[in-house]
């Protein structure tokens, strides 16, 4: 029986040509949601120099932003047919370097790294406490990391979840073969997780605030009631839970959230 790693490694070998079209080309709720949260990341970057670890690259989503904000990317993803496809799209990059590996058994040195990205990637982590340890021990004293996580507490997906599951008892839809969990947890939960790991949470914001039965039937109305949800609920301490995710800025020895 494969492992967590080898199933989420064989699904985004086989993902890896379509993975950036399919999630960040065009103007639908899905795209908005990837590029909503690849703009709060870059935001959160801002005053930050230096060699930079990007884990869980992907499709080099991060990798020329981060040369042209004159950081030195280190980007590292489990799936080496991502990487490929990756190196191709980002294309020559002055000082820039790729290495295959998985969050939680990172081949680097501890505090190797001004700033470590990990957006997409925790996820699909056996452990969430282990992979942000790993991602602290790499990092250098008063460094950053920007990371994201699934909204556990978030209705959309639930709504979402209960409907598949309706769906799949009544024998109208198949239950997916990804061979994979995707861990999910509260904020409160998740910056715990990120101060035991050794690291002091300095912002927290929420994005994705969906909605996804209008977005089927009226999808024009969907997206632009998400975008009023970001402007309005991002940055919101009431509101965020119905936030599908959550993009955390931390620091080694930082001041806390």
């Amino acid at each position: 029986m494969k492992s967590q790693t080898q199933n989420v490694r064989s699904f985004y070998d086989k993902d890896s040509k379509r993975y950036r079209d399919d999630r960040y080309d065009g103007e639908g709720c899905e795209q908005f949601s990837y590029r909503s949260r690849t703009g709060i990341a870059l935001e959160m970057l801002q005053g930050t120099s230096g060699r930079t670890l990007d884990v869980g690259c992907g499709p080099a989503i991060y990798t020329r932003s981060l040369s042209e904000l004159g950081h030195r990317p280190v980007s590292a993803d489990l799936s080496i047919e991502m990487l490929k496809h990756a190196r191709t799209l980002a294309g020559p990059l002055p000082g820039a370097s790729w290495a295959n590996s998985e969050v939680e058994k990172l081949p680097f040195r501890d505090a190797s790294f001004d700033n470590v990205l990990a957006i997409g990637v925790l996820a699909y982590a056996s452990d969430t406490l282990s992979a942000l340890t790993e991602l602290a021990r790499v990092l250098k004293p008063g460094g950053t990391l920007i990371t994201q996580c699934s909204n556990t507490l978030a209705p959309a997906p639930r709504l979402v979840k209960l409907k598949d599951k309706a769906l799949q008892a009544l024998g109208l839809r198949e239950k997916p073969a990804y061979g994979f969990r995707m861990a999910a947890h509260s904020r409160a939960a998740f910056l715990e997780l990120v101060h035991r790991a050794g690291l002091e949470p300095l912002e927290a914001r929420s994005y994705a605030f969906r909605l996804p039965f209008l977005e089927k039937f009226f999808p024009g109305a969907a997206l632009r009631i998400m975008k009023i949800g970001h402007d309005a609920f991002s940055n919101s301490r009431v509101f965020h839970w119905l936030g599908e995710g959550y993009m955390v800025k931390a620091r080694k020895n930082g001041r806390p959230l």
